[in-house]
């Protein structure tokens, strides 16, 4: 079996899996109860652990299962010492808990063991919008997690002071909210006092908010039990954070949140994009505030209508979620001369105005009083969820030729001039408290056919109405669930299948394109030169594209060493940490392919320890690729032009550079078994390492040369400062052209002068001229670099000078060959005494 295959038939298992547990998020699992009393089941929690999704979400209920006989019953949650449940939702849980107290007699109590039982590392967490922490007392109270107060209240007390849990604003009682997620604290009591009525200690407890009213200070002492919500997320894990509640400058309360585990469900998603926050379940609409005490939240939407389009359906539809456009916050405008209405479904019209216009009507004035002339306002009916804009009766504005628009807008909005035309906030409310999820009223239809045909009906974030209904071993239900079930595996093989069928076809073409890249880059060129020369074999190494493509970061332009006139250079590291300079040549030219492989095939039979040193190349790429060792110090050119001088350049270690580059090239011309002509010698081609030796590189234009030949005949090809004249006239290359550009090197590194300078004129911009012209007239030391005429002797600058003046010899038979120029460099510095401090 295939790779891609294994991996196609773990997605399908995980898929598979993931469908069955999401099917059983929404309805539970077979012939398990959905009732105990009058309180409704969502699963994962479950009776019994067969219908539950494990020990911490199993109930106990007072009848015998599998299904409770009666509405008197109680269920009971295990987990926890068998906590009666008041009420569940899809994401938090009431149950009545031990009292979770402090007192003055313990006024630091740590209850870190109220959520680890021994089932371990629990998934519930103190829910911040259901509780609070109240404080019954004389003093103040806090809660501390991990060392830091997280919130906390205090009281005033007189003579008569009576703690009441109904009046709990600060006058012998006090509360307020909890962080979100909290899973341990402790509480700290301080400054805590007796009440002189009573004599009664203080203390200071969680409650959830909707059952404190219902229960006395005298039930809360005397029973030590109090409801608590739970809030629960199976995902949520140890290192999880807590939700952020800012986005930019708009703060984002629950039941919205940033992140899903923060959300009260889908439409309550909220995405920050660059600051700015986005309702997503509405096409990412901006959002511009929310109000918890209104339950609105303001958005800006497109302007959605004008008198050229008379009738037009509303871009805002909120029909099936628990959103509405809210009444009172928002009015209807028309600014122009005429009338529109709104519309509903049926085409019953539900709102409108009209305006009248003169020859001095302007829109500057219609914001500043909109109250008919050429700009009106009405209101709206609540709870607007889908309507359609009527403009039949609006005429261009005859005071400034504009078209007269229609829209709704947020009131406040609107009187500050704070929206533009293309968009306009609107501010929607929504249906959500503490003790129930969020419906929108005109769901209850769905509940009632629900309840008819025998199920329950309950909030159930999950589905696009707000509700779920369950049946109780209902045949029909079951087989929808299942053809639901068959489908949706059926949908997810097809996408394996065809997720499968597209890596096939990607691998082939993958294959198939590099090896037409192989052929197009002269991997058959060299598989021919491999067969000629057997030994070219086990010297060539050949790289695949991934290796190269890892080793340089996919070619970033960071790792760039240089870029010359067959390619551009990078730094990379393989795979087993050796550093290499990867040459990528440029766009392909077939007539250069010859070239290319070349190259290879002269890099491979070359070991000297002045020559770079090819490791191998990739012809599977766009463009071919070589692979050579990494040369430290760069150019002799840059090290040469460096203009900081905070390395000066002694003249032992220019002569110990050119004697390795004239050996290197006397290797190349004479103790190879085929005498290569490298074509191309120049500063910029000679590279230094770390101990600043030289190694001759670049050898893209490089050709062998039988032994029984004495030139090549070729097209011209080399670097102007450095070209043979006698070359460049006759277009034959010889030995002695190699020896005519490393006199210009030899000057070069005497001098540190460029080979062409724009700061000299007429023929004495090359180098080799004004060079040739200064010993012509005895003032060749005049050119010398300072530091060289500083530590040589004048017999041994004369003789480096008088070796460059032969090797730049017009007539290529009078010029030296490279083994006589290595032997007389090598003579010159073995000579010369460098002058020590």
């Amino acid at each position: 079996m295939q790779p891609f295959q294994v991996l196609n038939l773990l997605i399908l298992i995980l898929l598979t899996t993931l469908v069955e547990a999401h099917l059983e998020a929404y309805y539970g699992k077979p012939q398990c109860p959905v009732i105990c009393g009058d309180v409704q089941i969502t699963y994962p929690f479950g009776f019994g652990r067969n219908c539950s999704a494990n020990e911490w979400y199993t109930l106990n209920c007072n009848s015998s299962p599998p299904y409770p006989s009666s509405f008197t019953n109680k269920p009971y949650l295990s987990a926890f010492n068998n906590a009666e449940v008041l009420y569940m939702d899809v994401s938090t849980i009431t149950i009545n808990m031990s009292m979770i107290s402090a007192d003055c007699e313990n006024p630091v109590q740590d209850i870190n063991h109220v959520l680890i039982t021994s089932h371990g590392k629990s998934p519930f967490r103190f829910s911040g919008s259901r509780n609070r922490l109240v404080f019954k007392g004389c003093g103040s109270a806090s809660i501390m997690e991990n060392g830091s107060i997280v919130t906390g209240c205090s009281t005033t007390c007189g003579k008569d002071t009576v703690s009441d849990i109904n009046n709990c604003f600060g006058f012998g009682c006090c509360q307020t909210t909890i962080p979100h997620g909290l899973s341990s604290f402790t509480f700290n009591l301080t400054g805590l006092e007796r009440q002189n009525q009573d004599g009664a200690c203080g203390c200071a407890f969680l409650v959830d908010t909707n059952y404190a009213g219902s229960f006395s200070s005298k039930s809360f002492t005397e029973d030590h039990f109090v409801p608590i919500s739970l809030s629960w997320n199976e995902t949520f894990h140890e290192n999880s954070t807590r939700c952020n509640e800012t986005c930019g400058n708009v703060s984002i309360p629950s039941p919205f949140g940033i992140k899903r585990d923060c959300s009260d469900g889908n439409w309550f998603n909220v995405d920050c994009k660059s600051l700015t926050p986005y309702l997503s379940a509405f096409d990412n609409m901006e959002v511009l505030s929310v109000s918890l005490e209104k339950n609105t939240i303001t958005v800006n939407v497109p302007m959605i209508s004008d008198c050229k389009n008379p009738i037009q359906t509303n871009s805002l539809f909120l029909t099936g979620s628990p959103f509405g456009i809210s009444g009172s916050d928002n009015m209807f405008v028309v600014e122009g001369c005429g009338s529109a209405a709104i519309m509903v479904e049926n085409g019953t019209i539900v709102g409108g105005c009209s305006t009248t216009c003169s020859n001095d009507t302007n829109s500057e004035s219609y914001r500043n009083g909109c109250f008919g002339k050429g700009c009106c306002q009405t209101t709206i009916p609540y709870d607007l969820e889908s309507f359609t804009l009527n403009l039949t009766g609006l005429e261009r504005d005859d005071g400034n030729g504009s078209c007269g628009s229609a829209f709704l807008v947020d009131k406040i909005s609107f009187n500050q001039g704070r929206f533009s035309r293309q968009v306009v906030p609107i501010t929607l409310s929504w249906t959500y408290n503490t003790s129930t999820s969020y419906f929108r009223p005109e769901v209850s239809t769905e509940c009632i056919s629900c309840e008819q045909d025998g199920g329950i009906c309950f909030p159930d974030r999950y589905t696009t109405s707000g509700m779920s209904c369950h049946f109780r071993g209902s045949s029909n239900k079951s087989l929808g669930v299942i053809l639901g079930a068959s489908l949706t595996l059926g949908l997810l093989i097809l996408m394996v299948i065809s997720y499968a069928l597209y890596n096939i076809i990607k691998n082939i073409s993958a294959k198939r394109r590099k090896q037409r890249y192989f052929k197009r880059n002269g991997g058959l060129l060299l598989k021919q030169q491999q067969t000629i020369d057997n030994s070219l074999v086990d010297k060539t190494i050949l790289f695949t594209s991934n290796e190269l493509e890892k080793a340089t970061d996919h070619f970033n332009d960071n790792r760039i060493l240089g870029r010359g006139g067959q390619g551009t250079v990078y730094k990379g590291m393989l795979a087993n940490g050796r550093i290499v300079a990867i040459k990528k040549s440029k766009v392909v030219d077939e007539s250069q392919l010859e070239q290319f492989i070349n190259e290879v095939v002269i890099l491979s039979q070359v070991n000297h320890r002045n020559v770079v040193k090819l490791l191998g190349c990739c012809l599977e790429t766009e463009v071919p690729l070589l692979v050579s060792e990494f040369i430290s110090n760069g150019t002799l050119y840059d090290f040469l032009q460096d203009e900081t001088n905070e390395f000066p350049i002694s003249l032992n270690m220019r002569l110990q550079i050119a004697t390795e580059v004239a050996g290197a090239l006397s290797y190349l011309h004479s103790a190879t078994s085929i005498p290569i002509y490298h074509r191309d010698i120049k500063t910029t081609n000679i590279l230094l390492d770390e101990k600043y030796r030289a190694k001759v590189s670049d050898f893209g234009t490089s050709r062998f040369v039988s032994i029984d030949q004495t030139h090549l005949t070729t097209l011209v090809k080399g670097t102007f400062g450095y070209l043979d004249p006698e070359y460049f006239q006759s277009s034959q290359f010889t030995e002695k052209s190699d020896v005519y550009s490393f006199g210009v090197v030899l000057l070069e590194l005497m001098t540190r002068e460029k080979p062409i300078s724009l700061t000299r004129f007429g023929e004495n911009r090359s180098l080799a001229t004004y060079f040739m012209v200064s010993m012509e007239e005895g003032r060749v030391m005049s050119i010398f670099d300072a530091i060289v005429v500083k530590e040589g002797s004048r017999n041994e600058l004369l003789a480096i000078a008088n070796l460059a003046m032969r090797c730049l010899n017009l007539n290529g038979k009078n010029r030296p060959t490279m083994k006589e120029v290595a032997i007389e460099l090598e003579g010159v510095r073995l000579s010369h005494v460098p002058t020590t401090i």
